[in-house]
């Protein structure tokens, strides 16, 4: 059966919960103790080893995706994507912000949930390169879009969200900076600019985008946008009776 985006996006869920619930038991008994570089380095290995796995499962889930998403627009054989690879120190360096924190004794509740939520973004992030590169280099696909399956979505995404299927590749789409910690926003292929996953959450945004912006620029134009998503959640929120 294709997988369809409601499907996808409950699998990579499912995947991110399974892992920060185990990276949370895997931390949470040093949180008293001060560790030497030998128990972090251990630590970090055990974490990179459940990190991985986790990516390899969210890659595979999005390269079925893809294909179905080929596969229903053109009934062809979906080209060959090799799923991105992933290194110890690439994993080290993301974490190395918390490396005092964790190394540290009586480390907090809220670092801990912060690792936990770097290992989630890294293992969502091979669902999503995977995609991308699924989209890269190929004339067949317009590019990709961002799509958040499971909104309210905060105010950057959705200013990325509004632009559409501008992204031709990982680099255009500055990916270093596109998705942070907790983000469920998805990349979703496109092969027609009509229709693709998410194009009626785009339209809104870029409605929404054009409308608090106008005479705005730069980071005035997103402080706008992001004044204009707060007052409209604050209408959708009902009163309290």
């Amino acid at each position: 059966m294709a997988l369809t985006m409601s499907q996808y996006s409950s699998r990579q869920a499912g995947i991110v919960r399974r892992l920060a619930r185990t990276i949370l038991r895997l931390l949470s008994p040093f949180r008293a103790q001060a560790l030497t570089e030998q128990q972090y380095t251990v630590l970090l290995g055990r974490m990179y080893e459940l990190v991985d796995d986790a990516r390899r499962e969210s890659a595979k889930h999005a390269r079925e995706y893809f294909d179905a998403q080929w596969n229903s627009e053109f009934g062809d054989d979906p080209p060959d994507v090799d799923l991105p690879a992933y290194r110890p120190e690439w994993f080290a360096a993301t974490m190395r912000p918390l490396k005092p924190e964790l190394t540290s004794r009586n480390t907090s509740r809220d670092t801990i949930a912060r690792a936990s939520r770097i290992a989630s973004k890294e293992t969502e992030n091979a669902g999503r390169r995977t995609i991308i590169r699924a989209a890269e280099d190929n004339k067949r696909v317009i590019g990709w879009a961002r799509f958040d399956p499971e909104p309210p979505t905060c105010a950057f995404c959705l200013m990325l969200i509004s632009r559409g299927p501008v992204y031709s590749s990982a680099e255009t789409a500055g990916e270093r900076q596109l998705w942070h910690p907790g983000c469920t926003c998805k990349a979703v292929p496109v092969f027609a600019r009509d229709r693709w996953d998410g194009r009626d959450q785009h339209l809104d945004a870029d409605r929404l985008w054009r409308e608090a912006t106008r005479g705005w620029s730069g980071k005035n134009a997103l402080n706008a946008f992001r004044r204009a998503v707060e007052d409209q959640r604050r209408r959708d929120v009902p009163d309290a009776a």
